[in-house]
């Protein structure tokens, strides 16, 4: 309050709004005019009290800060006033104003000088703060960089450490689509093995409405969509298989996926050099399929998969029509030499992705993973005809699907040896499904 009743009190002389200025500005423009007059009538005296009222005009200019344009021209006619005049007492009063004058201007263009400088020295200094700002971002990155690096390093050292514990090539196969899967937007993808016969069939992660079988197929609809991708698995100069991808991923992603990929091949290779040691101990010696025991196995693992990922096994079982008279009539080596051509024509076959094995005597399993039941009929009835046209032998077949007609890998074999014995009392040489069977 008191603030207010100080500036409201202020005297006429000591305000230094706008309004004030002007005021100044036209008394002094009166008072050089009025000077100017006593100058041509010769009125020294009142010419004296006019320079003294100018000096203090000018004073007060000083004060309020008067643009230069309006008090220079006053300074110049003070100079030539006090040239032309004779009266020394005007002259005393000129010399006054001026000095009182000068040093306020005097001032003023050294500051100007001064904010010069300071403008050059604040521009070298906005200079270098952008380029300290520059740095600033240059280290972000760099330290993102590093950050992105180091976590890339930490997966595969994780991913290293769970793959040094697997000993199926398999198992392998789902560990690498699962990291891989997490790299991008895929609608399909798929690990292949790579063998001297092609291609084969090994795991998938999603469902593309694919033959999975036939990879030429899927590279067509995929590359048509502008989406296929394919990782080739490579150590050293061998080629082991390859992770094919209908799915989306920027340039880092891929870069991303091939380093993990390196890492999964070196993985692959280890625990397929592990399987062809495990692998003799494991098939059997006379027709090269795998034994009882075995074949249980997988089965019971092929049967977990299939319920997690929602797909149809179909299982067959097929039996040696009339082998022990053929044993009896031909002898034993004979019998073994057919056993060994059928196992043969299995092989030749069958996917990639289907496992046949030795259940025991005459009798050979083969399941089939992704398989509908039409599909499965076809491939096991060729079996059947080319066992008739290229062995002295005919091959009795019962077929069933998981999980139409049963839902454990037990249940599975019981219902394809009733489709079996369906088959047989049928007149042999044919195959019967276990739907079949049960509708009769």
């Amino acid at each position: 309050m008191k603030e207010k009743e100080k500036g409201e009190t202020k005297l006429f002389f000591q305000r230094t709004d706008t309004s004030y200025k002007k005021y100044l500005l036209i008394f002094s423009i009166i008072g050089v005019g009025l000077i100017i007059f006593c100058i041509i009538n010769e009125h020294t005296e009142l010419m004296s009290i006019m320079g003294l009222l100018m000096t203090l005009l000018i004073l007060q200019l000083g004060k309020v800060q008067a643009p230069e344009k309006f008090v220079l021209p006053l300074v110049f006619i003070s100079i030539i006033l006090f040239i032309g005049v004779n009266d020394a007492l005007v002259r005393g009063f000129w010399l006054a104003f001026l000095l009182s004058v000068a040093p306020y201007y005097k001032f003023k263009i050294m500051l100007r000088s001064s904010s010069s400088i300071f403008e050059q020295k604040f521009t070298v200094f906005q200079d270098e703060k952008q380029l300290l700002n520059n740095s600033i971002k240059e280290i972000k990155k760099e330290k993102n960089t590093i950050k992105e690096t180091l976590t890339r390093y930490e997966r595969l050292y994780e991913l290293s450490r769970d793959m040094a514990h697997i000993e199926e090539s398999n198992e392998i196969a789902e560990r690498a689509l699962a990291y891989i899967s997490l790299k991008g937007d895929f609608r399909f993808i798929a690990f292949y093995k790579e063998t001297p016969e092609g291609y084969i069939y090994i795991t998938s992660k999603g469902n593309g409405g694919y033959d999975i079988n036939d990879i030429d197929v899927i590279r067509k609809e995929a590359a048509r969509r502008n989406s296929y991708l394919e990782f080739p698995l490579i150590a050293g100069k061998e080629k082991l298989g390859k992770i094919i991808c209908d799915g989306v991923m920027d340039d880092k992603q891929v870069e991303e996926v091939r380093v993990l990929v390196h890492q999964i091949t070196l993985g692959y290779q280890k625990t397929l050099l592990y399987e062809k040691v495990r692998e003799l101990s494991r098939k059997d010696g006379l027709t090269g399929l795998y034994l009882r025991r075995y074949l249980n196995q997988r089965l019971h693992e092929e049967v977990k998969r299939a319920k997690r990922e929602k797909y149809n096994i179909a299982f067959a079982m097929i039996d040696l029509d009339n082998f022990k008279e053929y044993n009896d009539k031909y002898g034993h080596p004979m019998g073994d030499r057919a056993l060994e051509k059928v196992s043969e024509i299995v092989r030749q076959n069958i996917y990639g992705s289907d496992f046949a094995g030795r259940y025991g005597g005459e009798e050979f399993c083969i399941y089939m993973p992704h398989a509908e039941k039409e599909g499965a009929v076809k491939k096991i009835n060729n079996i059947r005809k080319m066992v008739e046209l290229k062995t002295p032998v005919t091959v009795s077949i019962g077929l069933c699907l998981f999980p139409e007609d049963a839902s454990t890998p037990n249940t599975l074999i019981e219902c394809a040896d009733k489709a079996l014995y369906k088959a047989k009392k049928c007149g042999k040489n044919c195959i019967k499904t276990y739907e079949t069977e049960a509708k009769t």
